[in-house]
């Protein structure tokens, strides 16, 4: 705490995730479909989230490490959110159906390849010992796949639960709902290929642009009909 109040320097000085790249993982791929994310630490368990609540419980990874995250950023399978019940204290039923479609596997068995490709090679290769996970042992598509269903979480924030065109009018009005507006990730019809903060933060904005030109309709007079010649 001491060297980022005085330096700005330190374990504090990153968000951990800040380094990283998008790639193509085959070239007909019109987009980057794939990002690989540098994590200068390694933790206790492959599943990100569960490493997340391992770490809250004083549990970490016996050796130093670092961790290259692949994430498939454009993904093609769709899941659903539904209403369960017409009481609003029950929760929503949510499906996310990761890895509904062949294509959005495929993707992440080859971003990892690029990945094992890279701490092999370069100044990676020089401080890299020995492969944590998914292992050395892990070596056909298939056996990647396999790890990747058991360790597979989601990335970048979830967007998409409210989108417009079904939910919401291209102005952010509910349908149905008088006075109602969402601003926020659930709204974008298709999830982008990367963090959702900026373009979240630009909804949020166009919004607000919403709202304001509405009030100040609201407030305008009337036009006083034309007189009448006598």
């Amino acid at each position: 705490l001491l060297k980022w109040a005085t330096r700005g320097a330190g374990i504090l000085a990153t968000t951990f995730c800040d380094h990283g790249a998008f790639l193509r993982s085959r070239p007909a791929v019109e987009l980057p479909d794939v990002q690989l994310r540098f994590v200068p630490g390694i933790g206790p368990d492959p599943d990100g989230v569960k490493a997340y609540e391992l770490l809250g419980k004083g549990v970490q990874h016996p050796r130093y490490g670092y961790t290259l995250q692949v994430i498939n950023c454009r993904p093609k399978a769709v899941g659903s959110v539904r209403i369960a019940s017409a009481d609003a204290m029950v929760a929503p039923e949510g499906r996310g159906n990761y890895l509904g479609r062949r294509e959005d596997v495929a993707a992440i068995v080859r971003g990892v390849a690029v990945a094992r490709s890279l701490a092999r090679a370069g100044p990676l290769g020089e401080v890299s010992l020995k492969e944590v996970y998914p292992g050395e042992e892990v070596r056909s598509d298939e056996e990647v796949e396999a790890y990747i269903r058991r360790t597979l979480h989601s990335a970048n924030g979830l967007s998409g639960g409210c989108c417009i065109g079904r939910v919401v009018d291209d102005e952010l009005r509910v349908h149905g709902v008088a006075g109602l507006r969402v601003a926020d990730a659930s709204v974008m019809p298709h999830i982008v290929g990367s963090q959702l903060a900026l373009p979240t933060t630009a909804i949020a904005e166009r919004g607000a642009f919403f709202i304001a030109a509405a009030a100040r309709s609201r407030r305008r007079p009337a036009a006083s009909p034309p007189r009448r010649r006598a």
